[in-house]
């Protein structure tokens, strides 16, 4: 993730859409400096799934919100 306004940005949190998906952050709030960048690490446990899994995330800042999706491919159980 990178920064694109021109003033500091502070993370409040991150929202994930299921309780099997959870985010990992440096700390809260995380401040990010204009132009800088971060790694937010969202871990999601896949035991027992199989086939096509969407889940989300909503990164929270005291101005708004951003909402990312993402789309993991599992193969079938045997």
């Amino acid at each position: 993730m990178k920064t694109w306004p021109a003033a500091p940005v502070s993370i409040v949190q991150v929202r994930t859409s299921c309780g099997c998906t959870v985010a990992q952050l440096p700390q809260q709030p995380w401040t990010l400096a204009p132009g800088a960048g971060g790694e937010v690490v969202l871990t999601v446990d896949l035991r027992g799934k199989s086939g096509v899994l969407v889940k989300t995330a909503t990164i929270d800042t005291p101005t708004g919100f951003k909402n990312f999706t993402f789309k993991i491919t599992l193969p079938g159980l045997a």
